[in-house]
């Protein structure tokens, strides 16, 4: 069976802000998104460059990784690119799930720790 629907990539961006600085949220907390997708935004706001900047004014990093074959190279990963660098954050491509464990290995690796007493 095929699943076809809509991808509102700027809505998951939404929902990550809200959990980042939102109500409940940790003011120790780091605030970085990391957004894994095929590219492709086929529904919402597909200016995510900008939504991307505007988080980063609110101190929250933004990365981006993609992965399938539309994401392999085009607009659909220009796009992801121009995201992750308006977002202060780093655009990676896995193409397989070896890849897709060392980004995120490498994502966590980058992030702060902190401690609390």
């Amino acid at each position: 069976k095929v699943l076809v629907g809509d991808t509102n990539i700027a809505a998951g961006l939404a929902q990550g802000r809200a959990a980042l600085i939102g109500t409940g949220s940790r003011l120790t907390a780091q605030r970085t998104i990391i957004l894994l997708t095929d590219g492709v935004p086929t529904s919402g706001s597909t200016n995510l460059a900008t939504i991307a900047a505007n988080y980063r004014a609110e101190g929250i990093v933004t990365h981006v990784i993609t992965f399938g074959g539309q994401a392999a190279s085009g607009t659909n990963q220009t796009r992801m690119q121009n995201t992750a660098a308006s977002g202060y954050g780093q655009y990676y491509h896995a193409p397989n799930s070896t890849t897709l464990n060392s980004v995120f290995r490498q994502i966590a690796e980058g992030l702060p720790a902190v401690y609390i007493d």
